[in-house]
């Protein structure tokens, strides 16, 4: 079933992380391999269980990793 999903190709990627996005670089790059092209087009990286999430300056220190 997941194949006939897909046959039209993928629009849309969201890669879920729960922490620093660089422990999930690994992960990232078996999707990569896995999808072969431009996969960065289409992939959003949502951070879930962000406490500081209303804290401008650990946003800002966040998105610099």
């Amino acid at each position: 079933n997941a194949v006939l999903g897909v046959q039209n190709g993928i629009n849309q990627i969201f890669f879920i992380v729960s922490g620093i996005f660089t422990q999930d670089v690994e992960a990232f790059t078996l999707l990569r391999s896995f999808l072969r092209g431009d996969v960065d087009r289409y992939t959003i990286i949502v951070r879930i269980r962000f406490a500081s999430f209303r804290d401008p300056e650990k946003i800002a220190k966040t998105k610099k990793c």
